[in-house]
């Protein structure tokens, strides 16, 4: 839910950051999908660092990313630092986003469980990033979406810090007898899934 958030919480402050930066249509359109291309860019790597590193050192690293371009972005004045802000935070998301959608596979493998999870959590993260966009872009400005999407990665990186430090998630299962069962550390494996997703 929190990965969400930081997503669509841009979207009510897309018409006051084009006025304040004197953006064309085409250019508060790309302040929306850098995010998306940086996201792009970000999934195939990020995939293959949570085999490597395990979920919970991945989403410590999205996190960082994230909160490295949500600071870029509150602090601009200008597109060079507002545009390559918004692609850092898309690759920090794809690696939230993969590390919580491996987590929620291990602990709820079966019947589509975790993708129901995930659905209910990316709608609900929308929801409120949607609203709490909305009213910090009319209270403080634009800058302050931002601001909060800092704070909130600050949040998930502390807690991904704090699963990894129980035990190193490292391998997906390799079996199907392992993928059927959780695995002993679904403690773990839970702790990482819900502050990223729920």
């Amino acid at each position: 839910m929190l990965t969400y958030w930081t997503i669509d919480i841009i979207s009510p402050a897309l018409p006051a950051i084009q006025r304040s930066l004197v953006l064309s249509a085409a250019g508060a359109s790309l302040v929306w999908s850098l995010l998306f291309a940086g996201r792009l860019l970000g999934n195939i790597p990020a995939a293959m660092l949570v085999d490597r590193v395990g979920p919970s050192l991945t989403a410590a690293f999205g996190s960082a990313l994230l909160a490295l371009g949500s600071l870029l972005a509150a602090v601009t004045g200008h597109l060079p630092t507002l545009y390559p802000g918004r692609v850092v935070q898309g690759l920090g998301i794809a690696l939230l986003v993969n590390a919580g959608l491996r987590a929620l596979v291990r602990i709820k493998p079966g019947q589509g469980a975790a993708l129901t999870y995930f659905g209910f959590a990316a709608t609900l993260g929308g929801v409120f990033g949607l609203q709490s966009g909305g009213f910090l872009t009319g209270s403080l400005g634009w800058r302050s979406v931002f601001v909060l999407s800092a704070a909130i990665s600050v949040i998930l990186l502390v807690l991904a810090l704090a699963v990894s430090r129980g035990g190193q998630d490292t391998q997906a299962p390799r079996t199907r007898r392992e993928t059927e069962s959780p695995p002993a550390s679904s403690a773990r494996w839970a702790a990482i899934a819900l502050p990223v997703m729920l």
